[in-house]
């Protein structure tokens, strides 16, 4: 017993070992994995941490910088004015912004005029770079506090912040010093990094530098002795006492390339086994479980093969001894004892055992069988396959004697069953049966049934089984067809919500009921079922005669009326099949179909006919019809009109004697390619062609083309609509639009520049004038009497300036003379404005005495002067003129704008709407706006003439 109990420690210790070394090599791909992942994202947020940390340090700054900024602007930042009034401007800033310590006024001997908290007040700071350089304003680094260490009582470094002080003549009388403590990087330090406690098991720290000294900003920053002066880029780093960290860094910088005000850099750095602990804790939890699982299966495998092997102990150590069992004799004697035992053998017996006494006979029986053969030991382990089980699923007896047949010959969550039916092989009665997914050697799933008979020795014991496995896979393919198609057969029969499906028995009561049944009848499938037909149907039809007319002649056609609620009176029509499977047990089969929209439409189809006639002779666009020939079929009163040809003239005539000449060869071949395409309708050309009228008139037509089967013969059918002067509006109409959108792309222009010019008047000019005059109005209440005085007078002169720049302003976008003294008057100084060199065009301006005293609506006004501009313009610059005129004629009810020259005149032809002259027409746009009629003439040579005519009559009215 000493070999199997070896056997069996092995047994047990193999899927322990394997555990083992699948943890091992899952240990390995994790660490391989996860610490290169988890390296580059701790790389990658700590720069993200040193960027973040560079930004909020500038933003800090430069709003402490804008703070005082601010406030060195401010009226009452004066010399003049009283200590106790800047006193308490200055403490008012220092309580709401806590990174300053000390703000104060001082005055340009260096004296300090005001402090916050009245320190330094009356002392001179002249030494002091704070004040020296905070005459041209400065942002000084990081120093150790000098006059306001004994009133802060502790150590404390500080950051300088100086601002010059300009009276209203630009002059610096004054410097705004700022003295800013650094608790506020502490603070920011720790809103990145989170709390010392947290960072501290993070292993996260966080270092403000100076450059190029590399001096730590904070006091207490631990910095690292050996820290690199240059980290261009995130990486791990060694640091002298062995640790590794993962560091980065960023200078102070601000958005979109604002310059440090600082020379400070920021440092981040993370411990490297504080980043990866992840790995470390999954490493052990790892370790863990599988020395966990590994003790586990060592334990079930040393059972098992206990309780597998302990019966088999006495045959595993002879095997083991003498390898091979030589002598078969043994068998045959055991048999011929059996049948001396049981007297005379009968002819079944004598062959039963020359078959045991003869081992060859026995093998080549059962290797020429069909069915699959599996011999099994009485441990469930595979001794021999015959071909056909090799065949079946493809396993050979060398690849499978000695393992167990629940391993390999079914899947896993079919193992536990056929072992506990195995087990059973001992109980009454002896043998079992089933069905199952046999596994092949490439994983594929076999359906089979395995039928397992037990084998006994002479002494009763179970010394084995015999599995006989048979193919199912027909046997199962056919029913899940047959299934499947039982399925389709009741899901056709419920998507026929339409028609009513039912199976009867021979008394005529109900036994299927489909979905459609049950919505015509309104009669559910369970209230139907074992009910006489006669009952459920809601139309009173008695089923009797018709199921004994089936019954004798295989079918009855039923016709009855319903009333469906809802739906009203229903035609059905249909039939009953007899169904006969015995005498006796005869079925019948109904069908229902609801034909109430097939009569119907068989009654509206005369209607139709008629009013399809009615239609076509009444339709106002031309149908015309030809057969497969390209002969006129059909030719509509419509038609008659738009040719100008008669029915009867054109009936039976070929097609070409409507179409121009040039499309006559080839529309034959476009009709019978249309034809062959299977295409029942589309547009004929790109939607438009061309017909000729019976007076030889070009004709444009909208027209589309269809096609029809009639009696076997094709009729193809074109629907003709007279677009001829629709096509030459339309023509017009989009020559005019793109006028108008090059006119407006030029207004767009002109706004654009416009609103340019009038921000920067109103910025650079309008807004320091009020700029000012608001500064000088804050101050204004808290200023003496003396001062007041000389405020008065500045307002005053600020208040006349900006009205000033206003007017300048309104005048570029309104000339103010067209508001102030009228047309005539705007017209004039127009023309002084434009007035040429000596040697070019002289511009005169005519006009009535009442037109010169005359004045007409605002927008009136205002369009002649803008189109007289144009008129102007367009002749100094492309006439060539030597003389312009123009003449303003008019009273209250009209208005005649006329200008002239002598230059070379227009091209003959429609002006306005020509391409590439978008000043005339801005000026007909102009003129149409107030009702006025613009007219240009000229020719070649003889200069040009403008005329605008408006008359009270003909303005326009928008409705309120």
């Amino acid at each position: 017993m000493n070999q199997a109990r070896r056997l069996t420690w092995r047994f047990a210790l193999l899927p322990a070992l394997a555990m083992a070394v699948l943890t091992f090599v899952m240990l390995a791909v994790e660490h391989q994995l996860l610490d290169a992942n988890l390296t580059q994202r701790t790389l990658v947020r700590t720069q993200q941490r040193a960027d973040v940390l560079g930004l909020q340090l500038q933003a800090a700054l430069r709003d402490a910088v804008n703070q005082v900024r601010l406030q060195a602007r401010s009226p009452l930042m004066q010399p003049d004015v009283p200590t106790e009034r800047v006193r308490a401007e200055l403490d008012k800033l220092v309580a709401e912004s806590p990174k300053f310590v000390w703000v104060g006024l001082i005055r340009l001997d260096g004296q300090v005029l005001a402090g916050s908290r009245g320190w330094l007040e009356g002392k001179s700071i002249a030494s002091r770079p704070v004040f020296k350089q905070g005459l041209r304003g400065m942002v000084g680094d990081v120093h150790p506090a000098v006059a306001l260490a004994p009133l802060l009582g502790n150590p404390q470094e500080l950051i300088d912040i100086g601002e010059p002080v300009l009276d209203e003549h630009g002059k610096v009388v004054a410097v705004i010093s700022a003295h800013l403590g650094l608790h506020w990087v502490e603070n920011l330090l720790t809103a990145s990094l989170g709390e010392p406690k947290v960072a501290q098991e993070t292993g996260l720290t966080g270092l403000v530098l100076t450059t190029p000294d590399n001096h730590s900003v904070l006091k207490d920053g631990a910095m690292p002795a050996d820290l690199p002066l240059d980290i261009p880029s995130a990486r791990p780093w060694k640091a002298a006492e062995g640790g590794i960290h993962f560091i980065a860094q960023a200078p102070l910088r601000g958005e979109a390339g604002e310059a440090p005000l600082l020379n400070w850099r920021v440092v981040v750095m993370q411990r490297e086994d504080a980043a990866l602990s992840i790995v470390d804790q999954l490493s052990t939890s790892m370790i863990r479980v599988g020395i966990l699982a590994a003790v586990v299966l060592a334990a079930a495998g040393m059972w098992m093969s206990r309780r597998m092997l302990t019966p088999w102990g006495p045959v595993f150590e002879a095997v083991l001894a003498h390898e091979r069992l030589g002598d078969h004799s043994g068998v045959a004697n055991r048999v011929q004892t059996l049948v001396a035992q049981r007297g005379e053998p009968t002819p079944v017996a004598r062959l039963m055992g020359w078959l045991a006494r003869d081992a060859g006979n026995l093998r080549r029986a059962i290797d020429h069988l069909p069915l699959g053969i599996a011999l099994i030991d009485r441990d469930y382990r595979v001794e021999y396959l015959n071909p056909a089980f090799t065949r079946l699923l493809g396993w050979t007896t060398e690849g499978l004697r000695g393992k167990l047949a629940g391993e390999c010959l079914v899947g896993p969550g079919e193992r536990d069953a056929l072992l506990r039916l195995y087990q059973q092989l001992g109980d009454p009665p002896g043998e079992f049966a089933t069905r199952l997914e046999a596994l092949t050697p490439s994983g594929e799933r076999v359906a089979v049934q395995w039928h397992m008979v037990p084998m006994f020795d002479a002494q009763g014991d179970r010394v084995g089984g015999l599995s006989i496995v048979y193919d199912i896979r027909a046997e199962r393919s056919a029913r899940v067809r047959a299934d499947a198609m039982a399925d389709r057969l009741r899901a056709l029969a419920d998507a026929a919500v339409d028609t009513l499906l039912a199976t009867l028995d021979i008394d005529g009561r109900v036994l299927e009921w489909n979905r459609g049944a049950e919505q015509l009848s309104g009669c559910p499938a369970a209230s139907a079922l074992g009910r006489p037909l006669d009952e459920v149907l809601p139309c009173g039809h008695c089923a009797a005669e018709s199921l004994r007319q089936a019954q004798i002649q295989g079918f009855a056609d039923v016709s009855v009326e319903m009333s469906l609620g809802e739906r009203g009176l229903r035609r059905f029509a249909g039939s009953i099949y007899a169904l006969g499977l015995a005498p006796g047990s005869a079925r019948f089969g109904v069908i229902l179909r609801d034909v109430t929209e097939e009569y119907a439409a068989r009654r509206a189809l005369a209607d139709g006919a008629a009013r399809l006639s009615a239609v076509i002779g009444n339709a106002s666009d031309a149908i015309v019809s030809v057969n497969a020939q390209g002969r006129i079929s059909l030719f509509n009163p419509s038609a008659e009109r738009i040719f100008g040809y008669a029915a009867d003239q054109m009936l039976g005539a070929p097609l070409d004697a409507l179409l121009p000449a040039g499309a006559r060869g080839r529309h034959g071949g476009a009709l019978a390619a249309f034809a062959q395409s299977g295409v029942s309708q589309r547009a004929m050309g790109a939607g438009r062609v061309q017909g000729i009228h019976a007076d030889g008139r070009t004709l444009t037509l909208e027209a589309s083309i269809s096609q029809a089967v009639t009696n076997g013969q094709t009729v193809l059918t074109a629907i003709l609509r007279d677009v001829t002067e629709r096509v030459a509006q339309q023509s017009l109409l989009e020559r005019t639009r793109d006028e108008l959108a090059q006119l407006n792309r030029r207004l767009l222009d002109q706004e654009k520049q416009t609103s340019r010019k009038l921000a920067q008047s109103l910025h650079d000019e309008l807004g320091q004038t009020l700029a000012a005059l608001r500064l000088h109005w804050e101050a204004y209440g808290n200023a003496t009497e003396a001062q007041k005085a000389r405020m008065n007078e500045r307002i005053a002169n600020l208040v006349v300036l900006a009205n000033r720049q206003v007017r300048s302003v309104l005048s570029e976008l309104r000339p103010p003379l067209l508001d102030e003294l009228g047309l005539a008057a705007a017209l004039d100084n127009e023309i002084r404005q434009h007035a040429p060199a000596e040697g070019d065009a002289r511009v005169t301006l005519e006009a009535s005495g009442d037109a010169q005293l005359q004045r007409w609506p605002a927008d009136v006004e205002y369009a002649v002067f803008m189109v007289a501009r144009e008129a102007l313009l367009n002749a100094l610059r492309h006439a060539s003129a030597s003389q312009i005129t123009l003449s303003l004629q008019g009273n209250e009810q009209r208005l005649t704008l006329g200008i002239r020259d002598d230059g070379v005149g227009m091209a003959p032809g429609p002006r306005i709407s020509r391409p590439g002259h978008l000043g005339l027409v801005g000026m007909r746009e102009r003129a149409h706006a107030i009702g006025a009629e613009l007219h240009i003439d000229g020719a070649p040579g003889h200069g040009t003439m403008v005329t605008l005519t408006w008359n009270a009559a003909d303005e326009p009215h928008l409705p309120g």
